[in-house]
């Protein structure tokens, strides 16, 4: 399967996300009907799910859509979220920064391992838009 980079959802106008902290996905509903799903490919000795959904990127085309993944961890973190990083031997933080004309939506996942599979994000679609 060929997953797709965060541009392509720049354009798309979003009518709903579903997912909330904890979850292994989130459904982006477009207006035009597509649907597009946020997730890992769970394997072994791994686990990526979703951190924290702030801001708001419904109702206006999406101006901005990017993705940034970085081994350094996020400086509004808690003491026992911290804590709970340093116990595991590998981590990633997945960003999506989407953002329109009256505001930005940043989608965070966190991803653990034991260094040995993969802990990045993928983007597919799940629905093709009406014609």
């Amino acid at each position: 399967m060929k997953y797709l980079d965060a541009v392509a959802l720049k354009g798309k106008l979003i009518v709903s996300i579903t997912g909330k902290p904890g979850d292994d996905e989130v459904i982006l509903e477009c207006l035009d009907g597509s649907q597009y799903r946020m997730f890992h490919d769970q394997d072994c000795c791994e686990s990526v799910s979703l951190f924290s959904i702030t801001g708001d990127c419904t109702g206006f085309p999406l101006t901005t859509a990017r993705e940034r993944v970085s081994k350094d961890p996020p400086s509004d973190l808690s003491k026992e979220d911290i804590i709970a990083l340093v116990l595991n031997e590998s981590y990633t933080w997945t960003t999506y920064t989407l953002g329109h004309k009256r505001g930005t939506c940043v989608i965070r996942w966190l991803g653990t391992s034991n260094g040995y599979y993969s802990e990045h994000v993928q983007i597919d679609q799940i629905r093709e838009a009406r014609k």
